[in-house]
Order: C-alpha cells, then structure tokens, then sequence
C-alpha cells in the first residue's frame, strides 16, 4: 500500500534503490503501511525493538484508529502498540476513537471492529472506558441488539465486578428499553448476562430491569426470544420477583399454556421456590373456561407429570366441594 512509487518495508524497490530501513522513510504513511503484510511487519519489528520510534508510530495511527480496527492487520498492530503505551498515551487513543460517534458504532457492529474493540477496552483504565460507554449509550439499543455491538457491550461487564459505576449508565439505557431488547436474539442473551452479572440487591439499574420485566411478564412470557429472559428471571428465585410476575399473569394461565413459548414459562413458575406456586396456578387454569382445552393441547399437554398431576388434583377437589 502507500505510494506508487514507496516498496514496502524490506522489499527492493524495482528502480535499484535501497529497501526501506527507518521509520522516517514511510513518514506520513505509516497507516496506510499498517495495512499491508510487509508494512505491519516491519512496523511490529519497530515496536519490539522498543525505541525513540514508539512515539513515531503512535503519532502517526491516533488520528486512525478506527480504521486500523477495521483491518485485521491494522488490529494486529494496534494489540502490539499498547504494550508500550502509558495512560495518557491510552487517554489520547480513546478521545480519538470516540471523535466521532458513528464511526464508533460502526466499528463495533464490524466483525473485525468487534473484536479490535473488545481488545481495546480490555487494555483501558476504569475512567477511560466509562469515557466510551458514555458514548456507547447515544446507540445502546443498536448496538445491544446486533450479533457482534452486544459482544462489546459484554465485554465492559466482564471487566467489572457486579455492579459497577462504570456500567451504570449501561444498565440504565437498557432498563429503559428493556422490552425491545428483551425480545431480540442478541439483546436477550446480553440481558442474561447482565442480569447474572447485576446481582446485588442494592444495584438501582438491576432493579429497575427487574421492574420492567415483571411488567412486561405476559408479553415477553409469548416471545421467541422474551420467554427465555422472563425464565432466567425467574430462575433466579427471588421470592418478590416471582410473586410479582404470577400477579401480572394472573387471569393469562390457561390462555399462556397452550403457547409454545409461554408454557415453559407456566412450568418454570410451577416448579419455582420449589412448587409454591404450583397449586395456585393450577387453580387458576382449572377454574378457566378453556381448562380442557389446555390438557389436550400439544404445549399444555407437554406439562410434566407432577405438573398435570397438580392439575388434575386441583380439578377433582373442585369437583368434590
């Protein structure tokens, strides 16, 4: 790359003259260098050799890191530079790569920007990589949402313990638009993560993911991808959010078992805080006008043996009094 008329690092050009031997030769075109097999590898042999160049190099790529992070050789030289940068050196990297927004997101929905993101924030300090989630949440729903934005999402959560001031402003965009994340494939597996991940009872966001899924319990319970989040919830067996999200269905179990997203939800409940809810819910569903519907129904016919037992019993004794 560079040049027409620039050999790549250690080629011999065709005019006779030497191969390129220092830095100051490819000066103003290290970032196109960076990009080529030739060029990355003689930019990597600069960095081993640990000099005065460092710096060189590093004024160089600043202004371009996103798209070096596009490149896969550009990422191999970026994963090699921050071996030998200081903090304030990092800080500079950060401001440039948040310079400009949409250029950021569109690194971190990039498969190769994905992963070059990834490696970048695991080499920042705590403040600089609140510095980039304060930018990540101007697009928090599209990135959390995409195959390879909530693998960078995941990996600021991964940096910190549970819960975290770094992650805050996270947990906060996501608890606003919990639902729509909720019922996507990519936003419902981080919303797991998350939710494992923000598990102190004092954590506000948490609590207010909490709150908005329990509120949303009857439609993510029929959701594809929402009826998985509502069951990690629930698996989570904490006795409020459990009785919080059989209220909310209360009136919706005979009409929720025949689904065949929802009904693992009705199971998951009735086999909650080991059975607590069992009986109830089966009250509930026996007492519908749809009840027998639901026992030859393919998804309320799937209900485990203790679970149609419970059903059963729950019918007999309401024919007995």
């Amino acid at each position: 790359m560079g040049d027409d008329n620039t050999s790549a690092p250690g080629d011999r050009p065709t005019d006779g003259s030497p191969p390129v031997s220092s830095l100051e030769d490819l000066k103003g075109k290290l970032v196109s260098e960076a990009m080529d097999p030739h060029g990355c590898e003689f930019l990597h042999q600069k960095l081993r050799e640990r000099k005065l160049e460092d710096q060189m190099i590093f004024s160089e790529v600043k202004g371009h890191i996103s798209m070096l992070m596009l490149s896969r050789l550009g990422s191999d030289l970026l994963q090699k530079l921050y071996k030998v940068l200081d903090e304030e050196q990092m800080k500079q990297l950060v401001s440039s790569a948040t310079a400009d927004v949409r250029l950021l997101v569109d690194v971190c929905l990039d498969s190769q920007g994905s992963e070059s993101m990834q490696e970048f924030i695991g080499r920042m300090t705590p403040m600089q990589i609140f510095h980039m989630i304060s930018f990540f949440t101007y697009f928090m729903v599209p990135l959390v949402n995409h195959q390879f934005g909530s693998r960078v999402i995941g990996r600021c959560f991964n940096i910190f313990p549970a819960p975290a001031d770094e992650t805050e402003p996270i947990v906060a965009v996501i608890a606003d638009n919990c639902l729509e994340i909720a019922k996507d494939k990519n936003g419902s597996c981080l919303l797991q993560v998350i939710m494992s991940k923000v598990s102190i009872p004092n954590s506000h966001g948490r609590q207010r993911i909490l709150s908005a899924i329990t509120l949303g319990a009857a439609k993510l319970s029929m959701d594809q991808f929402g009826n998985r989040v509502l069951q990690h919830v629930i698996g989570l067996e904490m006795p409020f959010v459990v009785s919080s999200i059989v209220d909310q269905l209360e009136g919706w179990f005979s009409f929720l078992a025949k689904d065949k997203y929802a009904s693992n939800v009705v199971k998951q409940l009735m086999e909650a805080s080991e059975g607590k809810y069992s009986s109830q819910i089966a009250n509930r569903i026996i007492r519908s006008p749809n009840f027998l519907s639901v026992l030859v129904d393919p998804y309320g016919y799937s209900l485990s043996n203790p679970q149609r037992h419970t059903l059963t019993k729950s019918f007999a004794r309401l024919w007995i009094v």
